[in-house]
């Protein structure tokens, strides 16, 4: 089967793509016929293109700049991937969610209280390369889990609607005004 990982973000040096062709590459012994899609824009945009090339993985990886049809493109997405080093609230997990895919990411920040492993996708130890490979050999090969964990990833980010964040914060603020 043909299968498309992908990742979405600034081509910096924290957003660690070089680790997403590591892991990549790996995967390629499994899944002869998978491709990556890296989108952004950054610092990192030549040095990311020239890890490509020197791994020979030109026709296998599209790096593509970020524009406006970028949910276009995340669509065809199998498995959202990002292994950052350090990170906030991702909007490109919540995305992701939104748009039913399966999410593997660092665990780091509060990436994990978004992505829950097992349910809406799964989080590693930036340093596990073989943890990655391994998680997403067992969603590529396990329908069953990717349609269930592409179920959950919508129904989980609507717990994170703009609506339901702002009466949160709103309950919060009545609740701190009326302590003594």
């Amino acid at each position: 089967m043909n299968f498309n990982i992908g990742t979405v973000g600034r081509l910096v040096p924290e957003k660690n793509q070089l680790f997403i062709i590591d892991i990549f590459s790996e995967l390629l012994k499994h899944f002869p016929n998978l491709k990556l899609t890296i989108v952004g824009d950054g610092l990192e945009k030549n040095n990311i293109i020239n890890y490509i090339e020197k791994l020979h993985l030109s026709k296998k990886i599209s790096v593509l700049d970020y524009s406006e049809n970028v949910l276009s493109i995340m669509k065809t997405f199998d498995i959202f991937i990002l292994t950052s080093k350090y990170e906030g609230i991702p909007l490109t997990i919540m995305d992701s969610l939104a748009l039913g895919i399966p999410v593997v990411a660092s665990k780091v920040g509060s990436i994990p209280e978004i992505v829950k492993n097992g349910f809406n996708g799964f989080t590693l130890e930036l340093k596990n390369i073989n943890g990655f490979v391994d998680t997403i050999i067992n969603i590529l090969n396990n329908r069953n889990l990717h349609e269930y964990l592409s179920s959950n990833a919508i129904k989980s980010v609507q717990n994170f609607t703009v609506e339901k964040m702002v009466k949160e914060y709103e309950n919060l603020y009545l609740r701190l005004l009326n302590k003594p």
